[in-house]
């Protein structure tokens, strides 16, 4: 049985970025989709991402299977 905090194979991607003359023609698709097929090949059970909450890429990531899973808290002094 697999226990909650046993580490998991996981990628993770840092940052996608596509200028903005290249963007809404697939290009961040076809990158995330590249990633994720390298990773499935590598053994990765799970792909990560940060993405900030108005971010409009967050409807790419969402339209590939990532779904929100933490909370990161900010505080202001």
């Amino acid at each position: 049985m697999e226990g909650a905090f046993e580490p998991k194979r996981t990628i993770h991607v840092s940052a996608v970025y596509v200028v903005p003359t290249n963007r809404q023609a697939g290009v961040g698709r076809a990158l995330v989709e590249k990633v994720l097929e390298w990773g499935r090949a590598k053994g990765a059970e799970y792909c990560t991402l940060n993405v900030l909450e108005k971010n409009p890429a967050r409807s790419l990531y969402k339209s590939l299977g990532f779904i929100d899973t933490d909370i990161r808290m900010t505080r202001r002094f």
